[in-house]
């Protein structure tokens, strides 16, 4: 899975390339993640704005990875939903 990835001064800003939610964006997002984070970005943005699809799994997927990020002390907004 592609995806922009800017970086600014507070946060880290995501936004995929495809245009699905599923199982394998929301476990590449979950890596992207959890890469960011252990390299102290904890506070990420990701832009759903371009996904037109998206299947019932993944929204629980997306919901486990924002319990994953507080649980964390780190910060994880979704935009665009």
């Amino acid at each position: 899975m592609q995806f922009k990835i800017d970086t600014k001064d507070f946060y880290t800003h995501i936004i995929p390339a495809g245009n699905r939610i599923d199982a394998i964006m929301t476990g590449a997002l979950r890596e992207k993640w959890s890469e960011l984070a252990q390299k102290g970005n904890a506070n990420v943005l990701i832009d759903l704005s371009n996904c037109t699809e998206a299947d019932s799994k993944s929204f629980a997927n997306l919901v486990k990875l924002h319990e994953e990020a507080y649980s964390s002390a780190a910060s994880l907004v979704f935009t665009g939903v």
